[in-house]
């Protein structure tokens, strides 16, 4: 089966553009101008907060949040504003090489974020899984191993095949060329597969499985923390639930309502993205856009979500009344 006949269904975004009225133009702009901006604005308060207070980079978890922070900056600082100057305007005016690098850059951005959040996950698995030993398993030479290898591999993985000319089908390649606008990715239909096993398929796996057992292992902990016969005595205990305080448990949820949120925002753009490329189901423009912005509008809400780690709300509180001077925030 092959996908070429999706085309006229998904990517139909300048057409609709075009019946835009003046008005309809500034309320669209404003809302997605105020995504754009409260996505770089947050992000920048949690980046900078983990750069500057030191005591913040003890916390070797903090540095995968760092990682999703600067992804989700980077979304809103560099792919957001010309995005929505292409949705309002279906045009394009700043040349097919940056289109390519838009492409590749959304590409890249979005599965840095999604390898960010199976990064989180794991950290937190071990951590629950193994206390006692997740000093020795989790350093932060292997920590930052890994973040590297993430942005390297995804950077060649998004950038030489989009931009060398050799990813796209050559019949979506001559739609771009003669088109206005700056038209999505569509891939070779042989590497469509492969593309949604690695991108979409394994890290779902993986981010069911490590967010269950980690809900588990914490609904059994804050019950007998919650019990009024809770005696901890670790003889009757696994280690899964050794030494984990209120804010362990808290910081725990604040993993899995992060990961949630991400599932939540992401799902229906996998959905129809496997429902068109591999079954070649017709999807009308508007919806495409529309969860396409979901996923954008995940970056925003991230901050919000960092709330749930109490010594980076502190640091940010900090900032925000430019006390930007090193004092420690309570751990």
């Amino acid at each position: 089966m092959s996908n070429n006949t999706s085309y006229p269904t998904i990517l139909d975004t300048a057409s609709t553009a075009a019946h835009f009225t003046l008005q309809e133009k500034i309320i669209i702009g404003t809302v997605l101008g105020s995504i754009a901006l409260a996505t770089v604005a947050g992000n920048l308060l949690v980046t900078a907060a983990l750069l500057i207070f030191k005591n913040l980079r003890k916390n070797l978890s903090n540095y995968l949040i760092l990682n999703l922070a600067a992804a989700d900056f980077f979304v809103g600082i560099l792919l957001l504003p010309p995005v929505i100057v292409n949705e309002l305007e279906g045009k394009w005016y700043f040349g097919s090489t940056f289109c390519k690098i838009l492409k590749s850059l959304d590409i890249c951005l979005t599965e840095v974020s999604v390898w960010g959040m199976v990064l989180i996950s794991l950290d937190k698995y071990i951590y629950i899984t193994f206390p006692l030993t997740y000093r020795e398993k989790v350093t932060r030479t292997r920590m930052a191993v890994a973040v590297c290898i993430c942005w390297v591999y995804e950077a060649i993985k998004s950038f030489y095949p989009i931009m060398a000319g050799i990813a796209e089908d050559p019949d979506m390649q001559n739609r771009t060329d003669q088109s206005e606008e700056c038209l999505p990715v569509i891939v070779k239909y042989e590497l469509v597969l492969t593309s949604i096993v690695l991108t979409f398929l394994i890290p779902l796996i993986m981010l069911i499985f490590f967010n269950c057992r980690i809900w588990l292992i914490v609904r059994e902990h804050s019950r007998r923390m919650d019990s009024d016969n809770y005696n901890y005595n670790p003889e009757e205990h696994t280690h899964h639930v050794q030494g984990f305080s209120k804010a362990d448990i808290k910081a725990f949820k604040g993993t899995l309502l992060l990961v949630v949120t991400f599932l939540v925002m992401w799902l229906p753009f996998w959905t129809i993205l496997v429902a068109d490329r591999l079954f070649g189901v017709a999807i009308p423009a508007v919806l495409y856009t529309t969860f396409n912005w979901m996923t954008y509008c995940n970056s925003c809400v991230n901050p919000l979500l960092y709330s749930f780690n109490r010594t980076l709300r502190g640091a940010c509180k900090k900032l925000l009344r430019c006390e930007c001077s090193y004092h420690p925030v309570d751990t």
